[in-house]
């Protein structure tokens, strides 16, 4: 792997013996697989063009790599896919990568299109890098749309890096509850990801947490409107979780007189440091309700727009 902007990215390589690239030392046997909406392109290399791995879609990709052999599915600069079906990415197996390469608007874009539209991450150890992800459809649609549930992780090791994630339009595009972690999914990491949904875009929670054991998010930022004042726009729920981890990250909650912007749950541990959260009742500084037996360092509150932060109250049960 070779580090670029603070966030490691596996290099794309076929099969065959350790290669040098950019000073990345790449593991024998890995294969690379590439995929491009658009097909061949004019300056793609001779080896690339031949290889007979460049595919139109993440989903044919997917067919060609290997459970537990850390394959790499290269998704190039320009590349668009639609989500339409439940469990979309079926042939998803553990230990892939999938890698989007290209920066701002270049950058992969997944668009979710059907209200049963689902990626399941129900295989371990997956990871989705730098990808432009549209939960609740195109932005430049106008046609209403409820996507229940984008994006659910019920195996252990997943993880998301560098992602942006649209999770709300408008109010005739939205999601319910954009990422679910089942208790299964133990270790689920975001890092370095954006999450954001207008503020009439009203979902029930942006990031849903049942009970994934060794929650770790860092530099990761989430701001939206949930349709409940006393819902945040993460919420651990159902099941208490052990060892999270939630550092330098922000969670804002725009609904209207919203008091929470994470939820907790009783009996959940874990650290949260150099936090902020944002809320929209003037009266209140509870970032994080129901604290449980988490421990909180450098975090602030923000309860009206246009004010500094504040020390965070938490609340315990």
């Amino acid at each position: 792997m070779f580090q670029t902007g603070g966030l490691f990215r596996p290099f794309p390589v076929q099969d065959g013996p350790s290669l040098n690239v950019l000073g990345a030392v790449m593991h024998p046997g890995v294969r690379g697989m590439f995929v491009r909406s658009t097909g061949r392109a004019d300056h793609d290399p001779q080896w690339l063009a031949n290889s007979g791995r460049l595919f139109p879609t993440v989903a044919a990709a997917l067919i060609e790599a290997r459970s537990a052999k850390c394959d790499v599915v290269n998704v190039l600069p320009g590349h668009v896919e639609t989500i339409s079906t439940a469990d979309h990415w079926a042939d998803l197996v553990a230990g892939t990568k999938i890698v989007g390469w290209g920066t701002g608007t270049e950058r992969p874009q997944i668009t979710w299109n059907a209200a049963t539209a689902t990626i399941l991450l129900n295989v371990a150890n997956v990871n989705l890098i730098g990808l432009n992800l549209y939960m609740a459809g195109d932005p430049a649609s106008t046609t209403a749309l409820t996507v229940a549930a984008p994006i659910t992780v019920s195996a252990a090791g997943c993880g998301f890096y560098d992602c942006f994630m649209h999770v709300g339009v408008d109010a005739n595009q939205i999601v319910t509850k954009a990422i679910t972690g089942t208790n299964a999914a133990d270790y689920l990491t975001f890092s370095g990801c954006h999450m954001y949904g207008a503020t009439a875009a009203e979902c029930t929670t942006v990031l849903e947490i049942l009970g994934s054991d060794f929650l770790r998010m860092y530099n990761t930022h989430i701001q939206a409107g949930t349709s409940s004042t006393t819902v945040g726009v993460m919420r651990l729920n159902a099941t208490a979780l052990l060892g999270g981890y939630v550092g330098n990250c922000s969670f804002v909650n725009r609904k209207a007189l919203s008091v929470h912007a994470v939820t907790g749950v009783a009996a959940s541990a874990g650290v949260c440091e150099n936090t902020n959260f944002g809320i929209l009742d003037n009266a209140t500084l509870v970032g994080w309700e129901t604290k449980a037996d988490w421990m909180f360092y450098r975090c602030h509150t923000v309860n009206l727009t246009g004010e500094t932060g504040a020390a965070t109250t938490v609340v315990s049960t």
